[in-house]
């Protein structure tokens, strides 16, 4: 195992050593269901947001922070990547044997990669599914990713634009693009949530 292999699983399993296999109940193709109405996704999935270049390009650069034996994998992890997100960042199964063997890396280190990308790939594709309908303001929702001391407990109700994600540590992120970040957001609606014309409460950008 290289260097970077080993490092990047570390920090996977740091503070988190009870990241369990995917349910081996869930049908291949679920997808987990949200806790509420207003949880990340709010709206419905189209694989076929899975051909916009906007996508492609950021599973390209997913692809790239896998750790593989052979740099030539790594076209071989995004096509993974690709069909991974057709099927609704669900089929974890799928996902970990596919790693599994194209990395050439055990299941058990596979599965936290598998639900990095996961998170990753969905909070991608709310983010444009909800700037197509034009949702631009989102908030926060910060669920405890089991480290010792996690930065995203202060973003907890903080508004931002969705197509820019919150300043966080020196960086613009969205909720679950880091690695064990588990958290959300509810997408504000103009008229709704906040007045037409106008920007949410508590806005600060």
């Amino acid at each position: 195992m290289t260097g970077d292999m080993k490092r990047f699983l570390q920090f996977l399993f740091s503070n988190n050593p009870k990241d369990a296999e995917p349910d081996e109940k869930t049908p291949s193709g679920a997808s987990e269901k949200p806790k509420s109405s207003r949880s990340l996704p709010t709206v419905e999935f189209d694989h076929k947001r899975a051909d916009n270049p906007e996508v492609r390009e950021y599973l390209r650069l997913c692809a790239k922070e896998i750790p593989c034996k052979e740099i030539k994998n790594v076209d071989a992890v995004e096509q993974l990547l690709v069909r991974f997100a057709e099927k609704g960042a669900g089929d974890l199964h799928f996902f970990v044997n596919e790693l599994s063997a194209i990395c050439g890396i055990p299941r058990k280190e596979a599965v936290p990669i598998a639900h990095h990308m996961r998170s990753r790939i969905k909070s991608k594709m709310s983010q444009i599914s909800q700037l197509s309908l034009g949702m631009e303001y989102g908030t926060w929702r910060f669920a405890d990713c089991g480290a010792k001391s996690c930065p995203h407990h202060k973003a907890e109700k903080k508004i931002f634009r969705i197509a820019k994600g919150l300043y966080i540590n020196g960086e613009w992120i969205l909720p679950g693009e880091k690695i064990k970040c588990k958290c959300t957001w509810t997408a504000l609606i103009q008229g709704v949530d906040y007045p037409a014309g106008g920007k949410p409460k508590g806005f600060k950008g």
